[in-house]
């Protein structure tokens, strides 16, 4: 089973329907925390609304892993916007 956390809300899952093709990447175990506590922290995302940049599934794995809530991929893409913007910006001097 898998705790998805999506813009519609908290979910759980199976495998199957979080990744039909059986496209997905086993990181590992990256917490110091216990499976149990892992998982509680997971399903007490039940009352949260999602939010792309703010509360988004990474924001969600690492909550429940004990680690900084934070969004790589938010940040890429922040920095990526930034940097077209100012590409735009020159270009159009």
């Amino acid at each position: 089973m898998v705790t998805s956390f999506e813009p519609d809300g908290l979910k759980t899952i199976s495998m199957l329907e979080f990744s039909p093709n059986g496209d997905w990447q086993d990181e590992g175990y990256w917490s110091d925390l216990p499976e149990w506590e892992v998982l509680t922290r997971a399903l007490s995302f039940y009352d949260r609304r999602y939010d792309l940049v703010w509360l988004n599934c990474e924001h969600h794995v690492r909550f429940a892993h004990g680690k900084k809530m934070d969004s790589p991929q938010v940040k890429r893409g922040l920095l990526l916007g930034i940097a077209l913007a100012g590409v735009a910006l020159l270009a159009s001097k």
